[in-house]
């Protein structure tokens, strides 16, 4: 006999598996949904950030091209130079180069919060510059100056930014040099942020980077749309040679009328932070028709002599300190802060010194005198993140106006008797 099973006859549209409703069942599969996307994106984040880093690497690797303020003038007078080609290339490799400074910043002061909004600020340009097509036509070019400017923008608070980084650094050291005093059992001593080893030359180094890509960037967004010829100026009556404007460089410069505007602006700060200021007299020096001609960039060369002048004029009036009747600073019997202009007859070199009867410099100080760690400013009431202001005392003003003397080959040297 054959023994059949009969197969379980189930009622129409019954399912073979029945789950019990529950309420929250549909709202945790959304849920899961929604963890999986994220997840899935921030992956997608990641392998970019990873790709970015990749490309940031081989730009890094780059060697950047030496500036020469000649030879920039002699180019973009030029009229079949691609500048907008060769700043494609460029700028690239500077940001790339700065990024990787940042992450070699030594004694700490790469982790510090401030340096991490500078980072992200570079990364952000570096990906803004690399992603335009290489300028080809107009339209190109034209859609990369227009992103090129919109990063300038960005970048404008990076040197302020790095600034509270190095005060922030400045500040944790000193609590916790301060902790380690307190406690008598502890024998540990910290050292100072001015003696963490190479930190002046890799801040040096990423500023100058810093100026050099706002160099080109300035110049190629100034020289769009003109040539050289366009920029040509007839020279005035008086001066010696033609005065022309390449771009954002003015091969022409009248150092004297440069010095008397540093002069003019150096006297309203030190007016507006003392109530009174010193004299200021200037000296040109062997110019045969009372005139110093040179090639360089006018803001620059503003930058740096209004703040050479500007210390002089505090060291004078600290050290003077007079006040009248009314208890209100009298500068009129303090000595001159001097001003003298030397050009050697050279059109290449000029020198301009500034001297002021101050008080000197501590012996002990000289080779501090241009870190950035340093100032003989009083202590500033700046406690929060906003930025320094031209008197806050943070000890940026020499070394960054020594950065923008050396961009083309120029320097600043301090001497005290």
């Amino acid at each position: 006999a054959v023994l059949r099973r009969r197969p379980a006859v189930l009622p129409a549209g019954s399912p073979l598996v029945q789950f019990r409703h529950c309420p929250g069942t549909t709202l945790e599969i959304r849920r899961m949904k929604e963890e999986v996307e994220s997840l899935r994106h921030r992956c997608e984040l990641l392998e970019q950030q990873q790709q970015t880093q990749r490309l940031i690497k081989f730009y890094a690797s780059v060697k950047r091209t030496p500036i020469d303020i000649d030879q920039v003038v002699e180019k973009c007078r030029d009229p079949t130079y691609r500048q907008d080609v060769f700043c494609h290339r460029e700028l690239p490799v500077i940001l790339a180069h700065m990024i990787a400074m940042l992450d070699q910043l030594p004694g700490g002061l790469v982790a510090m919060k401030n340096v991490g909004k500078v980072r992200a600020m570079l990364s952000s340009a570096f990906l803004a510059v690399t992603e335009c097509p290489v300028p080809q036509s107009e339209k190109q070019g034209a859609e990369f100056r227009k992103v090129l400017e919109r990063v300038m923008g960005e970048l404008e608070p990076v040197v302020q930014t790095m600034a509270l980084a190095v005060l922030e650094l400045r500040k944790l050291l000193t609590m916790h040099r301060q902790a380690l005093n307190d406690d008598k059992a502890t024998r540990i001593k910290l050292r100072s942020l001015h003696d963490v080893p190479d930190l002046q030359y890799s801040l040096d180094e990423f500023y100058l980077a810093f100026v050099q890509f706002k160099f080109l960037s300035l110049q190629l967004l100034q020289m769009a749309g003109s040539s050289s010829s366009e920029n040509a100026k007839e020279p005035e009556k008086g001066k010696a040679e033609p005065e022309e404007v390449v771009g954002i460089v003015d091969t022409g410069i009248d150092l004297l009328e440069v010095v008397r505007s540093a002069r003019h602006n150096a006297e309203l700060v030190c007016t507006e932070h003392h109530g009174d200021c010193p004299d200021i007299d200037i000296e040109l020096a062997d110019a045969d028709d009372g005139r110093a001609f040179v090639s360089h960039l006018s803001d620059h060369l503003n930058y740096i002599l209004v703040e050479l002048i500007k210390n002089s004029l505090r060291a004078t009036v600290d050290t003077h300190m007079a006040r009248n009747s009314l208890g209100m600073v009298d500068c009129s019997d303090m000595p001159p802060v001097k001003v003298r202009i030397v050009t050697n007859k050279s059109p290449d070199t000029a020198t301009v010194i500034v001297s002021d009867q101050g008080g000197g410099i501590p012996r002990e100080d000289m080779e501090k005198i241009m870190s950035y760690t340093y100032t003989s400013a009083p202590k500033s009431a700046h406690d929060g993140d906003e930025e320094p202001t031209l008197l806050a005392g943070y000890g940026y003003g020499l070394p960054m106006s020594r950065i923008h003397a050396r961009i083309f080959g120029g320097d600043i040297m301090l001497h005290s008797t």
